[in-house]
């Protein structure tokens, strides 16, 4: 056993001594040889893959199994006790008590009956349209809070605010409370495009009064009616007055910049001491 494997051991050396001889002598032949058999392999490997089964061809089983739907719950359901629903509509002109409820998800009685007989309740909601009214509603769509905000004229910083509850004992209670309206800052650009500064605050959504104290600002610099130009730009940034977050109007102009004809125009907001 020995001397046989002696004897392949000597065979083997022998061959490894006349491939590096070889290699020196035609190192070329040698890549050639090797770069044919890795092809072969490769022929090999493919041909192998060429004569796999074609998934085409196999068999296919189809499995049909019924699955039990989950149940939808109701308004009855256990899961919907204490699901509170917000809602938020503004008052249209002539609208009754009944129409405003209904859009707005409610469907109380005692709420309805509540509204018609409160004077002040029932002047604040419909004495004006336009006015955000905000309710909150139990999953039985009954009144559980009703919260609406205005101001007096565009020219006082202070706001009212309308409260109406639901008590435990299902009555309602309300109140009329004042706030000062805070300021945040808004900031807007536009570019003109027919020659009328107020199509152009339109497009760019800037409040009408926003734009007057643009026009009124660069009066003096630049004539609006005759002497605007395609192309003109500007960037402004502005006050909001806000009640509890709600946006009620627009304030002062805090600074401004106009280019016209090419040439740029700035102003600044500033309070005489």
């Amino acid at each position: 056993m020995s001397s046989r494997l002696n004897r392949y051991l000597l065979v083997l050396q022998t061959l490894q001594a006349q491939l590096v001889n070889l290699h020196y002598r035609h190192p070329k032949r040698v890549i050639a040889m090797v770069a044919a058999a890795l092809m072969v392999g490769g022929t090999a490997s493919y041909a192998v893959a060429t004569f796999g089964p074609d998934a085409a061809k196999l068999p296919v089983h189809e499995l049909t199994e019924t699955v039990q739907s989950l149940p939808i719950p109701g308004p009855e359901d256990s899961s919907f006790t204490g699901l509170h629903l917000y809602r938020s509509e503004q008052t249209n002109a002539g609208e009754s008590p009944e129409r405003l409820l209904a859009r707005l998800g409610v469907a109380d009685s005692l709420a309805l009956q509540f509204i018609r007989k409160t004077a002040p309740v029932r002047k604040s909601l419909f004495e004006q349209s336009g006015r955000l009214v905000t309710v909150e509603a139990n999953e039985h769509q009954q009144l559980e809070k009703l919260v609406m905000r205005w101001i007096k004229n565009d020219q006082s910083r202070e706001f009212q605010r309308l409260v109406i509850e639901r008590q435990k004992s299902d009555g309602f209670v309300y109140k009329i409370e004042s706030g000062l309206m805070t300021p945040s800052t808004q900031l807007a650009s536009g570019i003109v495009k027919s020659a009328s500064l107020y199509a152009a605050t339109d497009e760019a959504r800037i409040p009408e009064s926003v734009s007057n104290q643009l026009a009124e600002i660069f009066s003096g610099s630049i004539d609006f009616h005759h002497d605007l130009h395609k192309g003109d730009q500007f960037t402004l940034v502005y006050e909001s007055l806000e009640a509890d977050g709600e946006p009620m109007r627009p304030g002062r102009v805090l600074s401004a910049e106009f280019v016209h004809d090419g040439k740029t125009h700035s102003a600044v907001w500033f309070k005489s001491v």
